[in-house]
């Protein structure tokens, strides 16, 4: 099941007057955006391909419930279905390494209950090649993932 993030809240174009100015945001803390000359699998729909096969093809047991692509790089949120799966990885997934090749970060989390241990999370993001964009897509990393940890109710 695909869960869409809700669109961000209207902001409005000029805030209130200050006495003092705004500070600016810096680059590293703007999001990137999706530019014309990004590859087809960087794309919001040429990653959602990706992200399904690779859960559907690459044997880990993983259910894809939700996509951020709020900004670039997105950001697939997989659930494990299969709990024999100890190790999780996209090397050796065809469908995700050619569109990707070796550049991944994975954040997994978990749901704890009483007991043992609940439902096991793992986000999934291709990283941008070029290390000027690589640093604001991890510095933005974390703050896209926490939102989401919040928002499924993870540690």
């Amino acid at each position: 099941m695909l869960r869409r993030l809700p669109a961000p809240l209207d902001v409005p174009a000029e805030p209130p007057p200050t006495s003092e100015p705004a500070p600016a945001a810096a680059p590293d803390e703007l999001p990137l955006a999706f530019t014309p000359e990004l590859p087809e699998p960087f794309t919001p729909k040429g990653f959602e391909r990706v992200a399904f096969r690779a859960a559907s093809e690459c044997g880990m047991g993983l259910d894809v419930v939700a996509l951020d692509c709020s900004e670039y790089p997105c950001i697939a949120w997989t659930r494990a279905t299969d709990d024999t799966v100890k190790t999780f990885s996209m090397s050796g997934c065809a469908p995700w390494e050619e569109a990707f090749q070796d550049r991944t970060m994975v954040v997994a989390s978990g749901q704890f209950k009483e007991g043992g241990q609940g439902a096991r999370y793992l986000a999934w993001m291709p990283m941008p090649a070029d290390p000027a964009l690589n640093r604001i897509a991890m510095r933005r990393a974390r703050e896209r993932t926490d939102g989401m940890k919040e928002a499924l109710g993870l540690r």
